[in-house]
């Protein structure tokens, strides 16, 4: 068994590695609207700029770029980005791995799932940017849900450090991405559905280490800024769905996961006549959606977040799909579920090629 967990680990890092370092000579690292917030306290803390260069949404979540500063000290502020997204992206597949392994009780799958998710396009896109924290956004976003998981339904004895734990890690999140916040509620929905009830002692020892973090960062960012969390949420009320299409809104989407919806469908279906599954799989689904509705901009990466159900629900119902496709095509299924894995890689490649490369932006066409 470790023989096998170090054999995965090593095939899930070197993949990652290989794909990100063919792309970074093919299409170099590209900027975003984000490195003029992001890089000013990275720059900060590594000693190249003064306090007052950072914007005060940076304040805001200072811990995505915090995690960059070690990389600035022998990269320059770009390419310490670019390095840091392969450094956490690699963190994020093999923490992924074990995080799909409790749910599907299956290394080989739990290494399909990796797989799935490094070759998805939001990946290939955010590890080439040179101001974006999505890696480190995801990284903590499966923790969290790995560590409430693993505290509400594998058997042990349950001790008050585990809980104060998911509240830290949970709250060290809200300074990545103010979407976290649902993560309190994800607590909740498991603490209900696990016990049948709120157990005020853990919830109440759960919020206190939750919002220690937030609380003192509040603090600083209002001592040295007189800047606050409110204040930023009234001036991004303008930000809502009015600003997209329908069409662009779908289209974003398909492209979070492309083909892969195909098998999560069909794996939901399944999942419908298994009282069994049913407690851990739609909880999931319907905890990782509650991100979209309280952040009000439908782009790919934040619809990406419900990447920690529709990856293991897609290769569930590939696993399902690939045995009879089997028995029909008269094929092995390792052929069919492999062949399904390439065939979304070339896709997700294809439209980072487009649209990177021949500069064309898909969301015009609609």
């Amino acid at each position: 068994m470790a023989n096998i967990l170090i054999k995965h680990i090593c095939i899930i890092s070197f993949s990652i590695i290989f794909i990100q370092l063919s792309l970074y000579l093919l299409f170099g690292t590209y900027n975003c609207c984000d490195s003029d917030t992001l890089h000013p306290l990275t720059n900060y803390l590594s000693g190249k700029n003064g306090f007052s260069s950072i914007p005060n949404k940076t304040m805001l979540r200072p811990l995505g770029p915090t995690l960059y500063t070690p990389f600035v000290f022998f990269l320059n502020t770009k390419d310490a980005f670019a390095f840091g997204n392969l450094v956490f992206s690699i963190s994020c597949a093999i923490l992924f791995y074990f995080y799909s392994n409790m749910i599907l009780k299956n290394s080989k799958y739990s290494l399909f799932s990796s797989f799935c998710f490094l070759t998805s396009l939001p990946i290939l896109r955010f590890t080439l940017a040179e101001g974006l924290v999505e890696m480190v956004l995801y990284f903590f976003w499966v923790l969290s849900l790995f560590l409430i998981i693993r505290y509400y339904f594998l058997p042990k004895k349950v001790l008050s450090w585990q809980v104060a734990l998911i509240g830290l890690v949970s709250g060290f999140s809200i300074l990545i991405k103010e979407s976290f916040g649902v993560v309190f509620l994800i607590f909740l929905i498991y603490m209900i559905l696990k016990k049948g009830r709120v157990e005020l002692n853990v919830l109440v020892f759960y919020s206190l280490f939750f919002f220690l973090p937030i609380l003192a960062n509040s603090i600083l960012i209002y001592v040295t800024r007189n800047f606050t969390y409110l204040q930023w949420f009234i001036l991004n009320l303008s930000e809502t769905y009015y600003h997209f299409s329908i069409q662009q809104i779908l289209f974003r989407i398909f492209i979070s996961f492309t083909f892969l919806w195909l098998p999560t469908l069909f794996a939901i279906s399944r999942f419908e006549k298994d009282k069994k599954s049913r407690p851990l799989i739609y909880p999931i689904l319907l905890s990782t959606l509650l991100p979209i509705l309280i952040w009000p901009y439908p782009h790919d990466r934040m619809i990406f977040m419900l990447f920690p159900s529709i990856i293991p629900l897609s290769v569930i119902g590939l696993k399902i799909y690939s045995k009879k496709m089997s028995k029909y095509l008269g094929i092995s299924t390792n052929i069919i579920e492999v062949g399904f894995v390439i065939m979304c890689f070339i896709l997700n490649y294809c439209f980072l090629f487009l649209t990177k490369y021949l500069g064309i932006e898909f969301l015009s066409l609609f």
